[in-house]
C-alpha cells in the first residue's frame, strides 16, 4: 500500500524534485514499452477473433487504475434485471481469491455458495447483494460465460470489468470515469492511471463520469472528456448513500451517521472516497484506517481495529459493503455497514438515461441479432 501511495504522490507532483523528474523520465520510457505491449496484444487478438456472446451483453470498465464503481454499477444493473425477472450472470475475475486460476461459481441464483477466500471480495459483496443473478468468477470470461449460460440458463450477461480484455466483444461497451482524475494529467501506465491512450475512450458505447459529488470541477473534467469523444456528452454520476446496516443487520437511514464520532476503515480501489462521503453525512471520522485493495482482514488486525476505536472513545466503526464481504464470517466487534447505490446525478443528454437504455437492451427489448 505504502508503495502504491508512493507512486500516486510521484506521478501526480505539480512541480517535482530533481530525482522525481529523473524517477517520472524512467517511468516515460517504462510507458512507451507499455504503448507497445497493449497494441501486439490488441493484435493479436484481433488475428484470433474476439468471443461474442450469444445472450445481450454489456461490459462495464474503465481505462484507468483505481476504483471507479464498476461493481456498484454492475450490481445497480443487475439488480433491475431481477425486477424485470431477466436471469442474468454477472462474470467476473475474482481479484484477492487464493486462486485466481479457478472457475467457480458463487452465486447459482438462489444461494451463495463460495466466500471470499475463494471467490473475491467483489463476487461475494455482489451475490449478498442479488437475489436471483448468477455470479461467476474465473481467469477466462469466456468460459465462465458458457458456464453461466448452459448449466445456469442465462438469458443476459454483465461484465464486471475487461474493457482491455481484446478477447471479448460485448454488443455493449461503458467505460466509468472517477471525476477527481484530472485527464489533462493523466499519462499512460506506469508514467500514470491509464491502461490505454485517452483517445480509447471514443470507442465505449457509454461514458460515465463518476464521484461527480467529490469533484468541484466535475464540469470541467465531463467538457474535456467529451472534447476526447469528439462532442458527445456524458452524464454524471454519484454513489448515492442508501442506508446503515448496524451490527445487527438492522438497516436505518445514511443520516443516522449525522454527529458520530467513528473510526472508519476500508480496503477500496480509491482510498478516500469512503472517509469523504461519512464527512459528507455530518459524522466525523476521528480515523481512517486504510488497507489494500483486496485486502484479507486477519484476526489480529480486526481485533486491534476494536481497541483503537475503543481508545478513541469512537462511537463505533464503520466500514464499506466490500469490506463486509469479508467480515461477515469473521468474529467482529460491533462494526455498521455503509450501503450505497449508484445514481445519475445529470442526465440532460436528451431521451431515455443510460442506464434504462442499457436494462431494456438486456431484458431484450432491443435485440442483439445481428451485431
Amino acid at each position: 500500500m505504502a508503495g502504491r501511495i508512493r507512486w500516486r504522490n510521484l506521478v501526480d507532483s505539480p512541480s517535482p524534485t530533481a530525482l522525481e523528474r529523473l524517477q517520472l523520465g524512467a517511468l516515460s520510457g517504462a510507458s512507451c514499452l507499455y504503448r507497445a505491449g497493449l497494441a501486439l496484444d490488441r493484435c493479436l487478438h484481433r488475428l484470433r477473433g474476439p468471443w461474442r456472446p450469444p445472450v445481450p451483453s454489456v461490459c462495464v470498465g474503465n481505462i484507468t487504475v483505481g476504483g471507479t464503481g464498476k461493481t456498484t454499477l454492475v450490481r445497480h444493473l443487475a439488480r433491475r434485471l431481477e425486477d424485470r425477472g431477466i436471469r442474468s450472470a454477472v462474470i467476473l475475475r475474482g481479484y484477492g481469491r487464493l486462486d485466481p486460476r479457478s472457475t467457480r461459481v458463487v452465486h447459482d441464483g438462489r444461494s451463495l455458495l463460495e466466500g471470499p477466500d475463494t471467490a473475491g471480495d467483489e463476487a461475494v459483496m455482489l451475490a449478498q447483494g442479488l437475489s436471483r443473478t448468477v455470479v461467476v468468477v474465473g481467469p477466462s470470461r469466456r468460459a465462465s460465460s458458457e458456464l453461466a449460460l448452459t448449466r445456469l440458463g442465462v438469458q443476459a450477461l454483465l461484465f464486471d470489468d475487461g474493457l482491455q480484455h481484446w478477447g471479448l466483444s460485448t454488443h455493449r461497451t461503458v467505460a466509468l470515469w472517477d471525476a477527481t482524475v484530472d485527464p489533462s494529467r493523466a499519462r499512460l501506465l506506469p508514467r500514470g492511471c491509464l491502461r490505454e491512450p485517452l483517445g480509447g475512450l471514443r470507442r465505449f458505447d457509454v461514458l460515465i463520469i463518476t464521484r461527480c459529488d467529490a469533484a468541484p470541477d466535475c464540469a470541467r473534467v465531463a467538457e474535456a472528456l467529451g472534447r476526447i469523444r469528439g462532442g458527445a456528452a456524458a452524464p454524471l454520476a454519484n454513489h448515492a448513500p442508501v442506508a446503515v446496516r448496524d451490527a445487527q443487520g438492522t438497516r436505518h437511514r445514511p443520516e443516522s451517521l449525522a454527529g458520530q464520532r467513528l473510526l472508519a476503515f476500508s480496503s477500496l480501489g480509491n482510498p478516500g472516497a469512503f472517509s469523504a462521503t461519512l464527512t459528507a453525512l455530518g459524522a466525523e471520522v476521528l480515523e481512517d484506517r486504510v488497507f489494500p485493495d483486496h485486502h484479507r482482514y486477519t484476526a489480529e488486525e480486526v481485533e486491534a481495529l476494536g481497541a483503537a476505536a475503543e481508545a478513541l472513545g469512537a462511537d463505533g466503526m464503520v466500514t464499506t459493503e466490500k469490506d463486509w464481504a469479508k467480515l461477515a464470517t469473521m468474529e467482529t466487534p460491533a462494526v455498521r455497514v455503509l450501503e450505497v447505490d449508484f445514481a445519475l446525478a445529470r442526465s440532460d443528454l436528451g431521451g431515455a438515461s443510460p442506464l434504462d437504455d442499457l436494462v431494456d437492451f438486456l431484458g431484450g427489448e432491443e435485440t442483439a441479432a445481428g451485431e
